[in-house]
């Protein structure tokens, strides 16, 4: 593989960023992003998983008895579901992914809340039914979403994840039913009393957890490709600039059996991470780096740094090179010695050594040969 920077021109804005999110190497920001999407399908499944118990002690509190003992609560919570769905959907490509996200379990949150207050089996269905709002909107949402932010190869990996993260709530929520079960003053037909406070515990304890992912959500960014598809590309650009730090932007180009790989990176330590990256994964031939500053760019090669870039010299041996260079190393006697990089740079004298000789013997090659 040929590593190469290379300046070039998508045909689409809006393929290039999609572009850039396929070849966004791994990192901690997929898991953040998963966990907080997980996060917030886990807290609505308690509702989705178990309004069926949640009913079953709502019946059996208030005494109903024949149909309504068995669609009282699954009714109104699946008919807020249909209406999130669709008004939620809308929003989601109106308005963004990330304000559909905050918004849904606000309402989620807040509806079982209030629910959990009421006392009719009326007005518990009523806040129910909005909470069944928040919820309508998550679920399809995380599927738009996740697909347009992981890559295409772990993309159902991810999605399976997280909808295997989100079912653990079925078996919480009936153990919470369980034991709240005879809590507060009993009521209901004589036989089958429940605790005053055996559906509310349940439904404060979903409604918190909503409340709690609304929190953590804040951090959630919206989707560069919604951003792209709606005009604001300055802002999808400086989303991909910070999350990705050094990523490839353009496409792989296949040269008598070789791959040209462009990538652009905003600081050293980032190329240097993407550079070990691939050259994990694959047989790297030809590193070739120049640093590009607005005032010393001519012709394609920045001034200061042509002769370098020509030395395939790597990040790291470059960087101590360099400094060795600038604070006394090779001076007589030494200002700067091993220990004193060691220190700066936390690698060990070895390494040190190894990537000094490596880019001293470049240096001569190219001089010399």
């Amino acid at each position: 593989m040929r590593l190469k920077l290379t300046m070039a021109v998508n045909s689409s804005d809006e393929e290039n960023i999609a572009g850039r999110l396929e070849r966004l190497p791994y990192s901690a920001f997929h898991t953040k992003f998963a966990l907080m999407l997980a996060s917030g399908e886990w807290a609505e499944s308690l509702m989705l998983l178990g309004n069926g118990a949640i009913l079953t002690l709502v019946a059996a509190f208030y005494g109903l008895t024949g149909d309504l003992s068995a669609y009282a609560v699954p009714a109104f919570f699946f008919a807020g579901e249909f209406i999130g769905s669709i008004l939620f959907g809308r929003i989601a490509d109106t308005r963004g992914r990330r304000a559909v996200f905050l918004t849904n379990q606000l309402v989620f949150g807040i509806g079982m809340i209030i629910a959990g207050f009421m006392n009719s089996w009326q007005l518990i269905g009523t806040f129910v039914l909005i909470g069944g709002i928040g919820v309508g909107g998550e679920f399809p949402l995380v599927d738009s979403y996740g697909t347009e932010m992981f890559v295409r190869k772990k993309r159902g990996a991810w999605l399976a994840l997280i909808y295997t993260i989100a079912v653990t709530a079925a078996p919480l929520i009936v153990y919470i039913t369980s034991i709240t079960k005879g809590i507060g003053p009993l009521g209901g037909l004589v036989g089958h009393e429940v605790g005053y406070y055996s559906f509310r515990i349940p439904l404060w304890f979903m409604g918190t957890a909503g409340i709690l992912v609304w929190l953590i959500r804040f951090r959630l960014k919206e989707s560069p490709r919604w951003l792209a598809t709606h005009g604001k590309m300055d802002q999808a650009k400086k989303m991909m600039d910070v999350e990705s730090g050094s990523i490839p932007i353009f496409p792989i180009l296949a040269r008598d059996g070789r791959e040209i790989f462009n990538f652009v990176s905003l600081s050293d330590r980032s190329s240097g991470k993407l550079q070990e990256f691939l050259e994990k994964r694959n047989h790297t031939e030809d590193f070739f780096y120049n640093r590009v500053r607005g005032n010393e760019f001519v012709s394609g090669v920045p001034k200061k740094w042509g002769i370098l870039t020509s030395m395939n010299l790597t990040p790291t041996e470059r960087t101590l090179i360099k400094t060795a260079y600038k604070h006394g190393f090779f001076e007589w006697p030494r200002t700067y010695d091993l220990e004193l990089m060691r220190k700066d740079y936390n690698l060990s004298k070895p390494t040190l050594l190894y990537h000094l000789r490596n880019a001293e013997r470049k240096i001569m090659k190219t001089i010399f040969d």
